[in-house]
């Protein structure tokens, strides 16, 4: 789980141009918007099995795993969706 802090200043970031968080992590002008769209998927998936529509679901999300730290970007990614 991510510093809500660091969340919000990843969100207010939204730079024009590529802009290196660290090494190896770009945030570009969508990362943000494109990480909660990723963990709404995977969500959704979740939700659709638990409800019983369905017995099963996939969520092809971006990153999958990832090690970005509670405070800071890492590991090619900015955010992650495990706990």
């Amino acid at each position: 789980m991510h510093d809500p802090l660091y969340v919000r200043w990843l969100n207010e970031l939204a730079p024009t141009e590529p802009l290196l968080l660290d090494a190896d992590t770009y945030l570009l002008a969508d990362t943000y918007e494109a990480a909660v769209h990723s963990a709404g998927c995977a969500i959704t998936a979740l939700r659709t099995v638990m409800s019983g529509h369905h017995t099963r679901a996939f969520a092809l999300c971006r990153p999958p795993v990832t090690t970005p730290l509670r405070t800071a970007p890492g590991a090619f990614a900015s955010l992650t969706m495990l706990p």
